[in-house]
C-alpha cells in the first residue's frame, strides 16, 4: 500500500471511531485508557495514579522546569556571549503574562510524557515572538506533507473552523518518534503500569480493613443464620477495624486452623520492586530518586545522579532546546543565536572535581583561562586568552602564544 493510501486508510479510521467503538487516541482524550493483560484500563490520567509513574514523570518534569534557560549569542570565532536584551530571552523569562517559565515548562513536558507531544502557539507582534501559549494536545492536529515531511498545524477553534500555523509558529515536542498517531511513553509502558496497579489494588484489599484472618473457626455444630451473623459480628470486633491481633472466644466446640499466604502473597513486595524497576527502566530515571534504596549507596548516589543527567535530562534539554530555537529566532538568527540550559545547578555536587580538573588544565599547556571560564559558561576577562605555564616549562613549538577561547564549550554533563 503506498503512503497516500494509507493515510487515506489511517483517515477513515479515525472518522470511524464512534463512543461505542473509540480507538486509544479517542479513549486518552477523554482521559480514559485502553485495558490491559491485567483488566487495568490504563491512560495518561489513569497511570499516574501509580506511586511509580507519578514519581518518575514529576523527577523529569520538576527537574527541566527548574531548570534556566538563556539565549546566547555565536561570535565569528567561535565565542558565545549571553544576550539578555533579544525578544527571545524575555519570552522565556516570562512566556504569557499568566504563566511563568517554571508552569510553562512544567506543563509542556506532562502533556509530551502523558500524550507523546505538547504544543505551545507563538504570538507575534510586527513579526517578533512576544508570548508563547500553551494548547492542549487534543485540540491541536498535525498534518504531514507526504513528500517533505514538513507539518501543518490545526487548531481547532472552540466557534467552529480550524485555525493553520506553520511549523515556525508551534512549539512542538515529540519524545517518541512515530509516522503514525503520536505514542507516549505513558502506552508504551501499558502493561507494566497495568500489572503495577493490580498490585496496588491487591495491597488495599489485602490490609484494607484488617479483617485479613490468620485462620478459620468451624463448628461441629450446625448453626443458624442469626448465630453465624453473632459469631461474625464478635470476630469483627476482635479482628477488624485496625484491631487484628486480638483473641476471639468461641463456644460450640470452635476449632481454629491457622492459614498461611500464598505464593503470591509472599512475593508481594518483590512484584511491587520489580515493577518499580520496570517503570523506572522506561523513563531512564534512577531507582533511588523513585524511592528504591535497594541498590543505592554512598559510593553510587552520585555516579546515578550523572547518568541521571546524561541519559534522561540531557535528551530532553536537546529536544526542547530544538523546538524552541525553530520558534523563537529568524532563520538568519538561527546561524548566530541559540538557546540553552544550564545544568550547572544539578551536577553542583561534583563541582570540586570540576574545578579541580579545570585548575589543572589552565595551569598547564592546555587551556587558557578564557577557555577554562567558558567551560563555566563565564565570559572572558582580559588577558585571559594567554597560556599560564609553569615556572621553567617552554611553550610548544606548535602552540601560539595566545589562544582564542574553544568554540561552543558547553557546561560539562
Amino acid at each position: 500500500m503506498c503512503k497516500k493510501s494509507r493515510r487515506k486508510a489511517e483517515q477513515h479510521e479515525e472518522k470511524a471511531w464512534t463512543l461505542d467503538a473509540p480507538g486509544d487516541e479517542l479513549l486518552a482524550l477523554f482521559g480514559a485508557g485502553t485495558t490491559t493483560a491485567s483488566g487495568e484500563a490504563v491512560g495518561p490520567e489513569s497511570a499516574l495514579r501509580v506511586p511509580a509513574v507519578v514519581a518518575a514523570v514529576r523527577t523529569i518534569a520538576e527537574t527541566l522546569s527548574s531548570l534556566p534557560i538563556h539565549v546566547y549569542r555565536r561570535g565569528a570565532d567561535g565565542s558565545r556571549q549571553r544576550d539578555r536584551d533579544h525578544a527571545a530571552a524575555k519570552v522565556l523569562d516570562r512566556p504569557a503574562p499568566w504563566l511563568g517559565p517554571y508552569e510553562f515548562k512544567l506543563r509542556l513536558i506532562f502533556d509530551a510524557i502523558r500524550h507523546g507531544q505538547a504544543f505551545a502557539v507563538a504570538a507575534r507582534a510586527g513579526g517578533t515572538v512576544r508570548e508563547l501559549h500553551r494548547i492542549v494536545p487534543g485540540g491541536m492536529r498535525v498534518e504531514y506533507d507526504s513528500a517533505t515531511g514538513e507539518p501543518n498545524y490545526k487548531l481547532s477553534g472552540q466557534t467552529g473552523g480550524d485555525r493553520t500555523y506553520r511549523w515556525s509558529d508551534v512549539v512542538h515536542l515529540v519524545p517518541v518518534p512515530s509516522d503514525g498517531a503520536p505514542v507516549s511513553l505513558i502506552s508504551l509502558a501499558r502493561e507494566a503500569i497495568g500489572f503495577a496497579s493490580t498490585l496496588e489494588k491487591h495491597g488495599a484489599r489485602l490490609f484494607g480493613n484488617g479483617a485479613r484472618p490468620s485462620g478459620i473457626l468451624s463448628f461441629e455444630e450446625k448453626l443458624s443464620p442469626v448465630e453465624i451473623k453473632n459469631r461474625v459480628a464478635v470476630w469483627n470486633a476482635v479482628h477488624g477495624g485496625g484491631r487484628s491481633g486480638g483473641t476471639a472466644v468461641m463456644d460450640r466446640k470452635a476449632t481454629y486452623t491457622g492459614l498461611t499466604l500464598n505464593s503470591v502473597d509472599l512475593q508481594y513486595l518483590e512484584l511491587r520492586r520489580h515493577q518499580v524497576l520496570e517503570i523506572a527502566r522506561v523513563f531512564r530515571v534512577p531507582p533511588h530518586m523513585l524511592a528504591e534504596m535497594d541498590r543505592a549507596t554512598h559510593a553510587n548516589s552520585e555516579e546515578l545522579g550523572l547518568q541521571f543527567v546524561a541519559y534522561c535530562i540531557r535528551p530532553w534539554c536537546d529536544l526542547i532546546e530544538g523546538a524552541l530555537s525553530r520558534v523563537l529566532f529568524s532563520e538568519a538568527e538561527r546561524d548566530t543565536h541559540f538557546v540553552e540550559f544550564q545544568l550547572d545547578d544539578l551536577l553542583r555536587g561534583n563541582i570540586l572535581q570540576r574545578f579541580d580538573a579545570l585548575n589543572k588544565a589552565i595551569g598547564g599547556p592546555w587551556l587558557t583561562p578564557n577557555e577554562g571560564r567558558a567551560v563555566e559558561n563565564r565570559p572572558d576577562i582580559e588577558g585571559g586568552s594567554k597560556l599560564n605555564l609553569p615556572q621553567g616549562v617552554a611553550a610548544p613549538s606548535d602552540a601560539p602564544a595566545t589562544a582564542e577561547p574553544h568554540a561552543n564549550l558547553r557546561a560539562v554533563a
